[in-house]
């Protein structure tokens, strides 16, 4: 087995700038504020930091089937002229972790008109929770 190439010291409490606590602090203070998963008009909604946003009314959503059998959802956004050239893949923020393939429709919906491409956002599985706290060093 390698040896571990990066160093436990930069890991621990202290090695975090002021900064960088405060964001974390307040990230961690909306994600607090936030309604439980469920708690929204779709049971199946995603908890996530972000800002709500207005939803595109030309999207739609398909399913794609996978090779493990699992079908995934993807909502396309046309151009408002209609027959798209081509398509522009998102795969929405949140680091695999929180978020929606909806969060950013307003700016997939601006890139859409302004390429004549349709936006394309998938509904990537998010990862899960740690059962227990993740502890490095």
């Amino acid at each position: 087995m390698g040896v571990n190439p990066f160093d436990p010291a930069l890991f621990r409490a202290e090695a975090i700038s002021a900064e960088v606590r405060a964001f974390n602090d307040a990230f961690l203070r909306r994600m607090a504020e936030m309604p439980p998963l469920g708690a929204g008009p779709n049971d199946e909604q995603a908890p996530t930091p972000f800002p709500p946003q207005p939803k595109c009314l030309r999207a739609t959503v398909r399913k794609v089937g996978t090779q493990a059998g699992r079908q995934v959802p993807v909502r396309i956004i046309p151009p408002a002229t209609g027959n798209p050239r081509g398509a522009y893949l998102h795969l929405h923020g949140g680091g695999l972790v929180f978020g929606s393939a909806d969060q950013d429709d307003p700016m997939l919906e601006r890139i859409a008109n302004a390429t004549g491409l349709a936006a394309v956002s998938v509904e990537y599985r998010l990862a899960p929770a740690p059962p227990l706290p993740c502890r490095l060093g």
